[in-house]
This record gives C-alpha cells, sequence and structure tokens, in this order.
C-alpha cells in the first residue's frame, strides 16, 4: 500500500535527521515528527525500517531476528510502491568507527618499536573543531569505502560504516533518522555527527539534573484533559523526577482517575501519585544544602526502599553535586561571570544562581571534608556493600547537624 506523502517537496527535512539527548521521549517525539513530515499519514509496512543498534550489537540472536546485514538491505532496497521511504537507527552512540589499514600498521610499528600507539579511531578525536561550513568537505575526507567494498570487522564497526555511508549519500528517496542518548556532541561518532553537519540537521534533547519541566508538564496534562495547577505539576516532578517519558505515562494514567477539565485537590493528588513515588534523587541536594535531615532522610529511605541495587548512583549524584558547590567557593577570588562561571561547570545559568546560594552555606574546608567522606562511602561500598545504607544514614546526619565543620570528623579527612 502506498504511503500518503502529505509533505511538498519544499517543506520536507532534511534527508538526514541525527537526533540526540537524555530525554528519550522528547527525542523519539522529534523523530516521529520528521516520519510524518516525510512519509505523511497511513501504513507504513514497506516506507519504514526500524533498527536498535543494541539489540543489534547484542551477542546472540536479536529478539526480533534482525541482523547488521537487514541494516544494509533496507538502505539499499528500494520498496515498491512508495515516492520515499525512512531508515530509522536507534542508538548509534554504540557505533564504533573502524580503524584503517594504515593505522593499524602504523600502530602495530610503534607497538615494536616501543612508542605509545597511535590514537586513530574517528572517535576518539575532538569532535569540536568542525564546523557547519566545514562539515560537507570534512565528510568527503571521512568518506566511507565505496559501496561495492567488504565490509569486515566487528559488528559495531560494520554498522558504523553502513550508516555512515547511507548518510554521506542517501540512496534516491530515502531519508536517514538517527537516534542516541547522549549528552553531548563528543559522546557521539565524529564520522556520524560529521555527515549530519554537513547533510542534514541535528536536534539537541538535553535537561540538566536541577530542571523542573514544568511548563512542558502542563501543556502535557492539558493534553490528557487534566486541569491541573503548577503545584500539582511540582508536586509530580518532585515524586518522579525530571525525565519526561517517566512524566508522560504518569499523567496518562492519572488522566484515568480524574474527570475531564476538573481540578484535584493535594490530598487526591498526592494520594494518587503516591503508589508509584520515586523521588528524584537531585531533591536530596536540595534537602542537605538546607541541612534539612527529615527531608533528606525521607528521600534517602525511599530510594533505599525502591531502588537498594543502585547506591552507586546516588553516591555519584551526591558528589558531583558537592565538586560543583567546591568549584564555585574556589572560584569567588576570580571574578568570573555567571556566564564564564556557569561555562566551566556545565550548567545553565537558572542552575548556577541554586547552585551559588547552596554554596554560600558551606566553607571550602567544610566541602572538601564531604567530598572526602563520599570517596570513602564508594570505596567502602565497592568493598562492604551490605553496610552502605547505614553509611549513608550516617553521612546524611551529620551532614545536616555540621559534623563536617570539626576538624575531627569521622569519615572525613583534617585539613
Amino acid at each position: 500500500m502506498a504511503a500518503r506523502n502529505a509533505s511538498p517537496e519544499g517543506r520536507l527535512p532534511p534527508r538526514v535527521s541525527l537526533i540526540y539527548g537524555n530525554q528519550a521521549h522528547a527525542a523519539e517525539r522529534a523523530a516521529e515528527a520528521v516520519l510524518d513530515a516525510v512519509l505523511g499519514e497511513g501504513a507504513r509496512d514497506f516506507s519504514l525500517q526500524r533498527f536498535d543498534a543494541g539489540a543489534l550489537l547484542r551477542p546472540g540472536a536479536a529478539a526480533d531476528g534482525k541482523t547488521v546485514d537487514d541494516v544494509r538491505a533496507a538502505f539499499e532496497t528500494v520498496p515498491f510502491l512508495v515516492e520515499r521511504y525512512a531508515v530509522l537507527v536507534k542508538h548509534v552512540e554504540l557505533l564504533r568507527a573502524p580503524v584503517r589499514k594504515s593505522s593499524r600498521k602504523r600502530s602495530a610499528a610503534d607497538g615494536k618499536s616501543g612508542r605509545p600507539a597511535a590514537q586513530t579511531s574517528d572517535d576518539e578525536a575532538p569532535v569540536a573543531q568542525v564546523s557547519d561550513d566545514e562539515a560537507p568537505a570534512a565528510a568527503e575526507v571521512l568518506a566511507a569505502p565505496p559501496a561495492e567494498a567488504p565490509l569486515p570487522g566487528a559488528p559495531a564497526e560494520r554498522l558504523h560504516e553502513i550508516v555512515l555511508r547511507n548518510m554521506q549519500v542517501p540512496p534516491e528517496g530515502c531519508w536517514v533518522v538517527l537516534l542516541a542518548e547522549a549528552r553531548n556532541e563528543r559522546d557521539l561518532p565524529r564520522a556520524l555527527l560529521t555527515a549530519a553537519k554537513g547533510q542534514g540537521r541535528i536536534q539537541k534533547f538535553v535537561t540538566y539534573d536541577d530542571y523542573e519541566p514544568i511548563d512542558w508538564a502542563l501543556e502535557e496534562a492539558r493534553r490528557h484533559g487534566l486541569a491541573l495547577e503548577r503545584a500539582h505539576v511540582r508536586w509530580l516532578i518532585q515524586a518522579l523526577g525530571n525525565d519526561q517519558g517517566r512524566l508522560a505515562r504518569e499523567l496518562e494514567k492519572l488522566a484515568l482517575l480524574f474527570p475531564p477539565q476538573t481540578t484535584p485537590d493535594e490530598a487526591a493528588w498526592r494520594a494518587a501519585i503516591h503508589g508509584e513515588q520515586h523521588a528524584s534523587l537531585f531533591f536530596i541536594n536540595e534537602k542537605l544544602g538546607e541541612r534539612d535531615l527529615p527531608g533528606a532522610l525521607a528521600i534517602l529511605e525511599q530510594f533505599l526502599g525502591n531502588t537498594p541495587g543502585e547506591l552507586p548512583l546516588l553516591i555519584g549524584v551526591l558528589a558531583r553535586h558537592f565538586r560543583q558547590l567546591h568549584r564555585i567557593r574556589e572560584q569567588v577570588q576570580a571574578r568570573l561571570s555567571e556566564q564564564e562561571l556557569a561555562a566551566r561547570l556545565k550548567v545553565h545559568p537558572f542552575v548556577l544562581g541554586r547552585l551559588q546560594r547552596t554554596a554560600e552555606g558551606f566553607s571550602t574546608v567544610e566541602l572538601e571534608r564531604i567530598l572526602d567522606a563520599l570517596a570513602r562511602i564508594d570505596l567502602g561500598f565497592r568493598l562492604h556493600a551490605q553496610t552502605a545504607p547505614m553509611v549513608l544514614r550516617d553521612f546524611v546526619q551529620r551532614l545536616c547537624q555540621g559534623g563536617f565543620r570539626d576538624a575531627g570528623v569521622r569519615g572525613g579527612a583534617a585539613r
């Protein structure tokens, strides 16, 4: 059945779309918008092929039986009865550029001579040097082998070459849509990034730890017929975190509980979301910054109850937060502008203001002791995981009660 291609030629999206970020829900919506513009409405049995690189590269047969060679066939085989077709590949951040033969020989020679081997993979080179103006030329330099060349190597390398080749010269009538889970361009394969800049467009959907998508959630709630106020959405984000996919699924379920266009009271709303409550780890930083012992312990206990196997994630979140506060305290004398400091910390300026206010409540020495204690907790978890919950409770209590201000604090190095 022919797909109805609703968009006129002049309004079609670029032939190549690379969409990445840490908000999978928003990225997938953007990909669907591209597919709708290219393929229009109607059946897509012949005009759309979807692949997941994570499944293709997993050892053993994929659950759907697809292989890397199926991706190659999807690009090269023009389907019947359609004007345009699309190939979508998810998780392209897993692909790896192959090392060329000349590079392998040079690396082998360096190894025999005792010299360190040269870094030759495209993925290991910096990304930022390629500008939009330079991208077409760079794409020619990084061109993949001709179509008839064999594609030896590991599956990740073979899939990389297949995708790259078809990005650089998309087959007639074919649109290439790629999805990746990554926070930065440097986390993407360099050659694919360069080809996307030269042949299409890149869309980024990244949110930061302290970001509260209140306006987005209100719009999503309206789409489901929920008449919510900002306080309702804030409670929901505090319970579930800021992942848009999780919030969208929860709002869809809550729409079944409350009549359309009615505003639930606080008690009913909190009771409705309590069963799915999963407090965001990042709110424990806020409670610790306020030295709110009951609030911090409540979040910690909820985390320990729901996800006891993810303590390294919690330790990492805490360490990152207090490292940022320590860097802010160090920069007090540097007279940096807020924009410069935000760039160094790699956070949005609106997040920086909150961090600065929190940092004012800690001395530099206290933050050093906190970071030292977290390093000890991380090491202790690796050696004695069963004691980690007790140690974390002790850490939260001592921090909120000012224990790290004293030189003789247990678990922190005196300075």
